[in-house]
């Protein structure tokens, strides 16, 4: 056997092995999250309320987190991922918070059956990114339809806060945090408060 020529075939046999070897998947996945803990409904509703339809750019309908680089660029990330559809997200944690924030009210996503009499709201979001700074936004306009005296009401807002660091997790923890405060304005609205300025 002549081994000198035998070594050469055996490296190219372990790198062989060594390239073809399974590789760690680097991609994460984030979730939005409420910020009210989830309550059951009220035994008798004071108020049913249909969130939505809601519209969200077609630039953040991607599994990729989307970062604004400029006013005219954007980022999608590499490996951190959406773990469900983002329309979807924002949807279920806006109704958890608003569910949150009226105890007293029935909050179910649009479409919903039976809901005649039931207040509801339009959704048009134009921006929900983090910038490369580590500021996040939410702006849009929503309206409200129906009620008991037909009213509708449009609203614009602009909500803004710092992120903490650029860490995804701290961004889409920020993120979350602005869907809160949306609540937060459209729940005072229903209360007949007076919602916080539009930022």
């Amino acid at each position: 056997m002549n081994t000198p020529r035998l070594l050469p075939l055996a490296c190219l046999l372990l790198a062989a092995c060594s390239f073809l070897e399974p590789r760690a998947d680097p991609t994460r996945y984030f979730v939005l999250a409420p910020e009210t803990a989830a309550a059951p409904p009220a035994a008798s509703a004071q108020l049913s309320v249909v969130v939505g339809p809601l519209q969200l750019p077609d630039y953040l309908l991607r599994p990729e987190i989307v970062r604004r680089a400029g006013p005219n660029q954007l980022e999608p990330s590499r490996m951190d991922r959406w773990a469900e559809p983002i329309d979807r997200a924002f949807m279920r944690v806006l109704c958890l918070d608003l569910a949150g924030r009226l105890p007293q009210s029935l909050v179910v996503p649009f479409p919903a059956s039976g809901s005649q009499g039931a207040v509801g709201f339009d959704i048009e979001v134009v921006a929900f990114e983090a910038d490369l700074a580590g500021t996040v936004r939410l702006e849009g306009n929503w309206r409200m339809r129906g009620g008991s005296d037909g009213q509708r009401a449009a609203h614009a807002f602009r909500l803004e806060r710092a992120a903490g660091s650029r860490e995804t997790a701290d961004e889409v923890a920020a993120l979350s945090g602005l869907v809160g405060q949306l609540a937060g304005e459209i729940a005072a609205e229903l209360a007949g408060a007076t919602p916080s300025p539009a930022r």
